[in-house]
C-alpha cells in the first residue's frame, strides 16, 4: 500500500518536473524567437512563411515570432538615399542635346506590395547597390522624357516636365519596391546655347515691353499737364 503510494507521488513529482521545466523552457525560448522591427525599418520573414503565393513576409514596425531552423530574418534600411543626376546630352525631340542636372532623393517604400517587391530585388544589397540601380532608372526616365518633347515645351512649361519625369520615375522604381521622395532640378542648359538665346529674346522683350510702358505714362502725364495749363490760362482771360 505505501510502495503504491509512493509510487504515485513520484509519477505526480516527476510530471510537476517536466512541466516546469518546459515552462521555464518556454519562458526563455519565446521572448528569444520574439523580433522587434523598428520604425525605420523593414522585417523580411524568410523560409517557411505559410503561403503559396510569395516566399517572405514584409513587416514595418511591430514584433514577429521566427520559428527556429525553418526561418530567418534580415531587414531592409527606410534610410533616404540622395542620388546627384547630371544627365548629359539627352536628345530632344527636335536633336537638340540637352544637360540636366538634378538631386533624386528615393527610399524603399511601406505599401504592402512595394515591400515585397523591395524584398524580392533589394535584399541583400549593399547602400552603394541600390543606388546605383536607382540611378540608372532614373537616367533612363529623364532620356525617355526629353526625347519626347520639344526644347520649347521643355522651357516653357517647367511644371509639366518636372511632373513627368515624377511619374515616369515613380513607375519605374515602384518595381523594385522604391518611392520618389524629392526631385529637385537644379539647372537645364543645351550645347547649342538654345535656351539661352530663348532666355535673351525673353529679356529683351520684357525691356521692350517696359521702355513702352514708360514712354505711355510720360505721354500721358504730359498731355495732362498740358491740359490743365490751358485751363489756368483760359481761366485767366
Amino acid at each position: 500500500m505505501l510502495s503504491n503510494v509512493l509510487a504515485i507521488d513520484a509519477g505526480v513529482i516527476a510530471s510537476i518536473v517536466v512541466l516546469v521545466v518546459i515552462l521555464l523552457a518556454m519562458a526563455l525560448f519565446i521572448p528569444a524567437r520574439l523580433k522587434k522591427c523598428p520604425s525605420d525599418k523593414i522585417m523580411v520573414v524568410y523560409g517557411a512563411t505559410g503561403r503559396n503565393t510569395v516566399g517572405s513576409i514584409c513587416i514595418h514596425g511591430g514584433v514577429k515570432f521566427i520559428w527556429p531552423i525553418v526561418q530567418g530574418y534580415t531587414f531592409l534600411d527606410l534610410t533616404p538615399i540622395s542620388i546627384c543626376v547630371d544627365l548629359k546630352q539627352a536628345v530632344t525631340r527636335q536633336n537638340v542635346r540637352m544637360n540636366v542636372q538634378s538631386i533624386v532623393t528615393v527610399a524603399i517604400s511601406t505599401e504592402p506590395t512595394l515591400m515585397q517587391n523591395a524584398a524580392e530585388h533589394l535584399l541583400g544589397l549593399g547602400l552603394g547597390e541600390i543606388q546605383g540601380l536607382a540611378k540608372d532608372i532614373i537616367f533612363g526616365q529623364f532620356r525617355l522624357v526629353i526625347s519626347a518633347r520639344d526644347i520649347d515645351g521643355i522651357n516653357t512649361n517647367r511644371e509639366e516636365f518636372l511632373e513627368a519625369i515624377v511619374t515616369n520615375i515613380n513607375l519605374e522604381i515602384n518595381k523594385i519596391g522604391l518611392k520618389l521622395v524629392n526631385l529637385n532640378i537644379t539647372d537645364i542648359t543645351d550645347e547649342e546655347g538654345y535656351l539661352d538665346a530663348l532666355g535673351r529674346d525673353v529679356a529683351s522683350k520684357a525691356i521692350e515691353e517696359v521702355r513702352m510702358s514708360i514712354a505711355i505714362r510720360e505721354a500721358t502725364s504730359k498731355k495732362a499737364i498740358e491740359k490743365a495749363v490751358r485751363l489756368i490760362e483760359e481761366s485767366q482771360e
